[in-house]
């Protein structure tokens, strides 16, 4: 509880007990009297039962209110239980009714009222930063406990926890405890990823002997999906916020967790995988928002992820999705009239196949085409003044670059992209460079 929170609350029990404790006498009969202790018991009960099982039950969780405030709100029950039981013996003759127990009563009426305001707002305030750390040492605890293999529901419950208050933040406008929210998970990420480099070490296997607590790449996977899931649910909010900020910060930790998974002792195709599907489908969500800087972000890290596989002889499977993607994204951004983020998508297509060897980079000409296919296709006129880059490209990658176009139409058919096929075809018949090209 703050400062103002209990300046509030004495403010209002003294000021309660002036007007009702104070010198001025009170007429009345016991009939309206018993009318209004009943009416006491009615609303405090009525009151007690709609605002504290919630809280007890949520406390008893630990998922939304830090436990310094449970000892105020169970002070305010007592309050109420106080009321219920005065006003209820002397309706029944326990206590005997005069002036002084009346005003005793009302007193603790009016306080329990006039506090409810700063009960909702002031007592239980949701401390999200201090709850966010707690969780986070909780989860970091988990990690390095001997035990983790055994209570790994439990973490993940705790991740998915943390994921679900960061978003509660993020819907509350608390910026500064969703960026820290997001700054924790890759914590707990980088945590998560020190199993690995450590398990061939002398000490490690005693420990993993004495205490059965390796944890196998099954689990450790399943960690990671998590963390990289709850990032995508909170950039989803923060797209559908218009919160660049904070989801560029997540653009950015997926970054650092893939130079992590591309290491040469992690070698983790399938976290690879999994943040090339995240960021395709945050691409996606920006063209349907018209989300131009977030877009640029994302097809440039995409197209920087395949020069890094590229360059690490690392994952071909990797090097698809990422092709597969920055035509996904183009190809969106072409149905949405986008020019400057699908004359990135195909830039970024053509830098990998300058990288690549002979069997990439006859998939990386396909979806080059495909891109090209729908920017001439939705953007009326644009053909006939920008088919310049494709006469570049033909005299840069030679004939193979043109072959690939039909080479394409197959691809697209096994991928069941019905539409995108038709498009192509359209193309390849009605288009000026090809006809140039014959």
């Amino acid at each position: 509880m703050n400062k103002f929170s209990k300046l509030v609350i004495f403010v209002s029990f003294f000021g309660i007990i002036f007007i009702t404790l104070g010198k001025s006498s009170l007429s009345y009969d016991f009939t309206a009297i018993s009318s209004l202790l009943s009416l006491f018991i009615i609303i405090h009960a009525t009151i007690a039962a709609l605002i504290f099982p919630n809280y007890f039950k949520r406390q008893k969780e630990w998922i939304i209110y830090p436990k310094k405030n449970s000892r105020y709100v169970t002070l305010y029950l007592y309050m109420y239980l106080l009321g219920i039981i005065l006003s209820l013996f002397i309706l029944i003759g326990l206590i005997k009714l005069t002036e002084f127990s009346f005003k005793i009563n009302l007193m603790i009426f009016l306080f329990n009222i006039l506090l409810i305001p700063p009960y909702l707002f002031l007592i239980i305030k949701k401390d999200t930063e201090e709850l966010i750390e707690k969780i986070t040492d909780s989860i970091l605890e988990d990690l390095n406990s001997f035990l983790f293999k055994k209570n790994i529901s439990q973490t993940i419950f705790k991740i998915n926890e943390l994921q679900r208050i960061i978003i509660q933040a993020c819907d509350n406008h608390n910026y500064i405890a969703v960026e820290k929210g997001i700054d924790n998970l890759l914590k707990i990420y980088i945590e998560s990823n020190k199993n690995y480099g450590r398990q061939d070490s002398f000490f490690r296997k005693i420990k993993n002997m004495l205490y059965h607590c390796k944890i196998n790449i099954k689990t450790e996977n399943l960690l990671r999906y998590e963390i990289l899931r709850c990032y995508y649910e909170i950039g989803e909010r923060c797209i559908q916020i218009s919160q660049k900020k904070l989801l560029e910060n997540i653009l950015k930790h997926f970054k650092k967790i893939f130079l992590i998974s591309l290491s040469p002792e992690n070698h983790q195709c399938y976290v690879c995988q999994n943040i090339i599907f995240y960021l395709i489908k945050f691409g996606i969500k920006g063209t349907e928002n018209h989300k131009l800087t977030i877009l640029d972000k994302i097809m440039n890290i995409l197209g920087f992820i395949g020069d890094k596989i590229l360059i690490a002889n690392s994952c071909d499977i990797s090097i698809t999705y990422v092709l597969k993607g920055l035509q996904d994204i183009g190809v969106r951004c072409c149905e949405e009239k986008i020019i400057h983020q699908c004359k990135i998508s195909r830039n970024r297509i053509i830098e990998i196949a300058r990288h690549s060897d002979d069997k990439i980079k006859e998939e990386t000409y396909c979806r080059f085409w495909i891109v090209t296919a729908h920017m001439y296709w939705y953007i009326i006129g644009y053909e006939e003044s920008n088919y310049e880059l494709e006469k570049s490209m033909e005299k840069e990658f030679n004939s193979e670059f043109l072959s690939a176009i039909y080479k394409a139409i197959d691809l697209l058919h096994k991928e069941g992209e019905w539409t995108q096929e038709r498009i192509l075809k359209n193309f390849i018949e009605n288009s000026l460079f090809f006809q140039f090209s014959k």
